[in-house]
């Protein structure tokens, strides 16, 4: 086997694990906005947390929602203490939980 051939081979399984993983990502995420019910989460507190890049030009800074929901049944501070936001819950297991962003416009393409 040439290294050439080895070199291809060792792409193609790497490029076959990614997509496989892609595709179960995706599947967990539909399944999950099948089963999500909507509800209203407020926003309790504001997580603020820091993240240095590995090339050495500095640190960014993004801000964490936490938000506080019951079950029934950004850019810098995208949320204001207190706002009331929608939340999408699954029922069956309510520590599976995300902001609702289906208000966003969904990206060209």
């Amino acid at each position: 086997m040439t290294l050439g051939k080895f070199i291809f081979g060792l792409f193609a399984v790497i490029g076959l694990g990614a997509s496989i993983a892609a595709w179960l990502m995706f599947e967990s995420r539909q399944a999950f906005l099948a089963a999500a019910q909507p509800a209203e989460g407020t926003v309790v507190e504001l997580d603020l947390v820091r993240s240095s890049s590995g090339s050495g030009s500095g640190s960014s800074y993004s801000y964490y929602p936490i938000v506080r929901f019951r079950t029934l049944g950004l850019d810098p501070e995208p949320y204001l203490k207190g706002e009331t936001v929608p939340v999408l819950i699954d029922p069956r297991n309510p520590k599976r939980h995300a902001l609702d962003l289906s208000f966003l416009p969904e990206p060209a393409g």
